[in-house]
């Protein structure tokens, strides 16, 4: 007697290597902006959060 064929789950993903990851923006209040690329260090993100946060004198 031949066994009927079984089937498996799949799951597909897509090749991440293939495609260039945007960079988040993030809006401050004083209007500056500040782009990350993924991969970023957070400690580092944090020191430039608070110094691109600063008012700057006129």
């Amino acid at each position: 007697m031949t066994e009927a064929p079984r089937f498996l789950p799949v799951h597909v993903v897509t090749d991440v290597s293939a495609v260039a990851p945007e960079p988040i923006e993030i809006a401050l209040p004083n209007g500056r902006v500040v782009r990350v690329r993924p991969g970023f260090d957070p400690a580092t993100l944090e020191r430039v959060l608070a110094l691109a946060a600063e008012e700057t004198p006129c």
